[in-house]
């Protein structure tokens, strides 16, 4: 291939992962506003099938996120190799994908603990709006 189509698809592949997270983000929010607005009337076998789901959802972001950071890193290695120098360094592309993924999987555990939790923080603020 050359420099051009690799740099190309390199563009392309940066753009995915940017939607895969911006994905995540849309459906993480997604189930935060639906349990904040009916958690406290969720059965906790809808609480434990909605974290299951969810969990699922999100394992299948952090995945494709892997797989599309294993091709742009095959690609880069590509263009090093035909001497190119239009990438950013590959220190702050680990640095991005290790921070990326920490996000991913933290923000899902807190989703999480927000679904079992919500009630006892409602109750602790003293406001139920029900």
């Amino acid at each position: 291939m050359t420099e051009s189509e690799l740099l190309a698809i390199s563009h392309q592949l940066v753009t995915r992962m940017d939607v895969t997270l911006e994905f995540w983000i849309s459906g993480t929010f997604a189930v935060l506003v639906t349990f904040f607005f009916v958690g406290n009337r969720a059965t906790a076998k809808l609480k434990w099938l909605s974290v299951s789901l969810y969990f699922i959802f999100s394992c299948s972001m952090v995945f494709r996120y892997i797989q599309l950071g294993g091709i742009y890193t095959t690609i880069r290695a590509d263009l090093e190799q035909l001497g190119s120098n239009y990438m950013i360094p590959a220190g702050g592309n680990v640095t991005a994908a290790v921070l990326t993924i920490f996000l991913l999987v933290a923000g899902t555990l807190i989703t999480a603990y927000f679904i079992f939790s919500k009630d006892k923080i409602v109750q602790s603020d003293g406001a139920n709006d029900t």
